[in-house]
């Protein structure tokens, strides 16, 4: 006696979509993670790089303020959010225009009219670069704050970062 082997091989259609609807979920799990995870990532960077853009672009207008001898007061914006400085300064033996300035929500930096040059990302929100005159029988000096925004947990913070410096040229 003969039997008849009546299975046949493969998936039906009822676990063909079982299986898809399996794999579509751990799919979505996987994807879902990947952006919890990438958006984690990002806000405990966030802060950080600010931080350490916000110190290198205070050290850079320090030192430029340093190598000042005076300002120019046609093209120098001080008691404002928007500020603007200009200051004549020696390098050796050579004179130079310098130019620091709040322009399109960035920090931007220019010699002697040429080229303009970014001190800030353009991922970074400048929210304002507030300049003081400080001026005595002796020297001048400036001090300024610049406040950068960013986001952080879909909120935005501002950060202000701050110094002072003499035009060291300017009492000699």
């Amino acid at each position: 006696m003969s039997m008849i082997n009546t299975h046949k091989k493969g998936f039906t259609i009822i676990e063909l979509v079982i299986y898809s609807a399996g794999m579509l979920a751990l799919l979505t799990v996987i994807i879902g993670l990947i952006i919890y995870m990438y958006g984690f990532y990002r806000d405990t960077t966030v802060g950080p790089r600010v931080d350490r853009i916000g110190v290198s672009v205070t050290d850079r207008i320090t030192k430029d303020i340093r190598t000042g001898v005076s300002f120019n007061p046609d093209q120098s914006v001080f008691g404002s959010q928007t500020g603007e400085l200009s200051l004549n300064a020696q390098s050796g033996e050579t004179t130079l225009t310098k130019y620091i300035a709040l322009q399109n929500n960035r920090l931007v930096y220019q010699e002697n009219d040429g080229t303009v040059l970014y001190l800030t990302p353009a991922d970074l929100t400048v929210s304002n670069f507030y300049l003081t005159s400080i001026s005595t029988p002796v020297s001048e000096a400036v001090h300024f704050s610049i406040g950068i925004d960013f986001e952080k947990a879909k909120e935005t913070y501002t950060r202000i970062y701050s110094g002072s410096a003499i035009l060291r040229h300017s009492y000699e």
